[in-house]
């Protein structure tokens, strides 16, 4: 479960997000949102090919195996 903190939630910009006027974004196949709260859920782990940004993961494994 993902959820934004009690503290956070009268930040304008999570009270946006609840708002007429909130933006709609792209909820990945493998997580679950709740419609109206500022929580959601990973149903699954992401496979490879859910993943749209590029990555280029040899460098990843470069960089952590010094």
């Amino acid at each position: 479960m993902i959820e934004v903190a009690e503290s956070s939630r009268s930040s304008e910009i999570f009270k946006r997000l609840l708002g007429q006027d909130a933006p709609v974004f792209l909820i990945p196949a493998w997580m679950e949102r709740e419609k109206n709260a500022l929580k959601g859920t990973v149903t699954r782990l992401p496979a490879r090919e859910d993943i749209d940004v590029p990555v280029e993961e040899h460098l990843i494994v470069e960089l952590y195996s010094k």
